[in-house]
């Protein structure tokens, strides 16, 4: 079955929730931090190996491997190389003191290396993003009844065959 792409509109539409959602909880937020690949491919589209650095004003996926793969599979708007994440410190210059991250996901390892280079103190951002996820869109329900679909099918014929 060939890739099918997570449309912009619904990707915008995701980013736009969690901002709503964090500044309903968090007035003062600055960032957040991303770096599992199932937030990832929620936010962007694409599970590629990297971080994703939310701001009030703008977004980019920042990738360590597989770029054009990132590229060709996503309709993320602002997909960026990542050498090292001396590039989110170069790109996003101004860290605020808190930066809401994933603390269910991100090791202790990653944490470490973000430091080295973005001096901030970690918030958890587990909550929303968990209530994000568990209100589903058209989109993502029109993908479950698809899904169905396909399990019916192959069910049917599984008991259809000899």
């Amino acid at each position: 079955m060939p890739h099918t792409a997570v449309p912009a509109a619904e990707l915008a539409a995701r980013l736009e929730n969690l901002r709503r959602a964090i500044s309903a909880a968090h007035p003062d937020w600055g960032m957040i931090l991303l770096d599992s690949k199932i937030d990832l491919y929620y936010f962007t589209g694409t599970m590629q190996e990297g971080a994703l650095v939310i701001t009030p004003d703008e977004a980019a996926l920042f990738v360590r491997h597989s770029y054009e793969c990132a590229v060709r599979d996503s309709s993320f708007a602002d997909i960026r190389p990542l050498g090292s994440f001396r590039g989110i410190a170069s790109a996003f210059p101004h860290i605020p003191e808190t930066v809401y991250v994933a603390t269910r996901t991100m090791t202790l390892q990653k944490l470490a290396m973000l430091q080295k280079y973005l001096p901030f103190t970690p918030a958890s951002i587990d909550s929303i993003l968990g209530g994000l996820r568990a209100v589903k869109s058209a989109y993502e329900l029109e993908c479950m009844l698809l899904c169905l679909g396909v399990c019916v099918c192959m069910s049917v014929n599984a008991c259809a065959s000899p």
